[in-house]
């Protein structure tokens, strides 16, 4: 049979590519799932920051942080300092903030007035991987949470 009469690929073939196409995927795809953890740890990471921000707001406008909300609620009196539309969850991940008011002779961090955010993400093993490199002295890691203290 000469090159001319030739109409497909053979088995052989066929197989060499479907094995060399199995090994680039197995290679891949782990590489690209973590970076989408990655980049969902940036974002809540982002999240972070703007609640933060729109507490520091408050407490400058009011001279107290905001109350508390329930997980995954904004709080009432932090709402006006946040984008229009901001939300207190983020794929399956929600967030709690809280404040406490020591006495004036405590402090924390050189202040009596605590922020404290709880980013919960129970069950997202691989998330949890992606967050723990942003933990330290003002965010607290464990598998299911994180706790971000924020002094006033």
């Amino acid at each position: 049979m000469s090159a001319r009469d030739r109409q497909g690929f053979t088995l052989a073939e066929l197989m060499v590519v479907v094995f060399i196409v199995g090994i680039v995927a197995g290679l891949v795809i782990p590489n690209v799932r973590k970076a989408l953890f990655r980049a969902d740890a940036a974002h809540i990471m982002g999240d972070v920051y703007t609640i933060r921000d729109a507490a520091h707001r408050a407490l400058t406008e009011t001279g107290r942080f905001p109350g508390a909300g329930g997980v995954g609620t904004v709080p009432a009196d932090m709402e006006s300092a946040l984008p229009d539309g901001f939300e207190f969850q983020y794929k399956g991940v929600r967030y709690m903030w809280m404040s406490i008011t020591l006495p004036s002779n405590i402090k924390i961090w050189g202040s009596s007035d605590l922020g404290l955010l709880w980013v919960m993400y129970p069950g997202m093993t691989e998330l949890a991987e992606a967050m723990e490199s942003h933990a330290g002295a003002e965010a607290l890691w464990s598998p299911t949470q994180m706790i971000f203290i924020m002094p006033g």
